[in-house]
């Protein structure tokens, strides 16, 4: 891999004065980050001195491949240490910590382009849905925005979409459940952790009309004669409640989660799909 700085509109290699690198990244987030050491000893005269300063460019390739383009964002040195610390977002970050108000009559791909258009994001692969939402944001994060939009066409398309930037464009995916790569205890699979949790059921939903009546009960009687009762209530509004109740249920029913570590490779991004 090679990390690169790009400042003054000129590019420079670092990949030897590098330390150590961890790109990671979380589908709740949008912006992956890069984290790095860089080798830095005024006193010697044999180690270059790398200008890394707050807003440069940060590019991180693998055979050519770009997998990370961001900013420096933050960077850190103790007098002691001939190491600098320094932490980099992609462009996710100015979706997260960017806020807008929209009176939005429009499909969840129409209302993703004009944001990138107000906010001069550039624009990749973009999933159409082809439902039309009605919805009021006001000052909310563009993530949340999209993402919401996107949650409430999902009801209608049966799909899950993923955010995350491609270089420097944003991209709007369908989650494909075709497997990037088959993790193997006896190839590349090091460890595995494997958890349940019931912490956080909901097993019964209450259906409100406009005027506080109950409309229906949508519960799973298993769940409750296992756990006891764990409700929550919803109003009916355009969206089919009764589907909007049982995908809470769903949603909220006991969690597994599988944490591994594995030998590096640059498909697990978070929102692909992985067979252990």
């Amino acid at each position: 891999m090679n990390i690169y700085i790009i400042n003054n509109n000129k590019t420079y290699d670092i990949t030897q004065y590098v330390g150590t690198a961890t790109l990671s990244g979380d589908y709740q987030l949008c912006a992956r980050q890069l984290d790095f050491t860089l080798v830095s000893n005024a006193a010697d005269s044999n180690i270059q001195a790398i200008n890394c300063s707050l807003g440069d460019g940060v590019v991180l390739k693998e055979n050519e491949k770009i997998i990370f383009n961001g900013f420096i964002f933050e960077r850190d040195k103790s007098k002691d240490d001939s190491l600098i610390n320094i932490t980099c977002f992609d462009r996710g970050i100015y979706l997260k910590r960017n806020k807008g108000i929209y009176n939005v009559s429009s499909t969840a791909e129409a209302i993703t382009k004009r944001i990138c258009n107000d906010f001069k994001i550039n624009i990749g692969s973009i999933a159409t849905t082809g439902v039309n939402i009605k919805r009021k944001f006001i000052n909310v994060s563009l993530l949340d925005i999209i993402q919401t939009m996107y949650f409430i066409a999902s009801e209608q398309t049966n799909k899950k979409y993923v955010l995350r930037f491609d270089d420097d464009k944003l991209c709007v995916i369908e989650r494909n459940e075709t497997a990037v790569l088959t993790l193997d205890g006896t190839i590349n699979l090091m460890n595995a952790v494997i958890s349940e949790s019931a912490a956080e059921i909901i097993n019964q939903v209450i259906i409100y009309d406009k005027n506080n009546n109950i409309i229906n009960t949508i519960k799973n009687d298993d769940s409750i004669k296992t756990f006891g009762l764990f409700q929550e209530y919803i109003k009916k509004g355009k969206e089919d409640a009764n589907k909007q109740a049982k995908q809470i249920i769903a949603d909220n029913d006991i969690k597994q989660k599988i944490t591994v570590s594995n030998l590096g490779n640059i498909n697990c991004i978070s929102g692909n799909s992985l067979i252990v």
